[in-house]
């Protein structure tokens, strides 16, 4: 018995990649979530051997053999907490065939 849903693609959408390294962009989105900030070489937090453990989502499945198809600037708006301002987030679709 194969797939039991017999599925021949998976898709999914993250943020790419320079944008969620951004510091700028780490800084607002990961602590106003109250949660850790990524190790990022422009941040305070910022330590060598942190930085290499660090993977950007977008390379992760870029690593498992997702490809690109389509790219959208401003793909959803996060809401500011602090500010209720609405930022634009870049987002990535990914796709990837399945055997």
């Amino acid at each position: 018995m194969g797939d039991p849903l017999r599925a021949r693609v998976a898709v999914l959408d993250t943020m790419v990649e320079r944008f969620q390294m951004d510091p700028r962009i780490a800084e607002r989105i990961y602590s106003a979530q109250g949660n850790p900030i990524p190790a990022l070489a422009d941040h305070p937090s910022f330590t060598l051997s942190a930085l290499r453990l660090q993977t950007p989502t977008e390379r992760w499945y870029k690593k498992q053999g997702y490809v690109e198809f389509y790219t959208d600037k401003s793909g959803y708006l996060w809401t500011d907490p602090a500010t209720g301002e609405k930022v634009p987030v870049a987002i990535v679709f990914l796709k990837k065939y399945l055997q």
